[in-house]
């Protein structure tokens, strides 16, 4: 089994936002569903591209998380998984 792609995690997500249950009655291959899923990956691709530049207060989110984590390390901490999380809080907080 491979690992989802963040365009296909994104799509689950905006699907189950919806209401509806990923896949057909045959699963996800099934091919009353295919259109519909290809519907949701767009929307995926484009929710994922609007988030490619950050706002000032996802990068204020990064500078902040690396600052907190420096002490920690004696050095700034390259943690880029952290960093990107708390980049995404800072974007589904909205503007301060």
């Amino acid at each position: 089994m491979s690992e989802e792609s963040m365009v296909e995690r994104v799509a689950r997500a905006i699907c189950a936002a919806t209401g509806t249950i990923w896949g057909g009655p045959r699963g996800d291959d099934d091919p009353d569903f295919l259109l519909v899923k290809l519907m949701y990956l767009n929307q995926a691709r484009a929710a994922i591209e609007a988030m490619r530049e950050p706002t000032d207060a996802m990068v204020d989110a990064a500078y902040d998380w690396l600052s907190d984590t420096a002490p920690l390390t004696g050095r700034r901490t390259t943690d880029i998984a952290g960093t990107f999380k708390f980049m995404i809080d800072a974007a589904l907080k909205g503007p301060a």
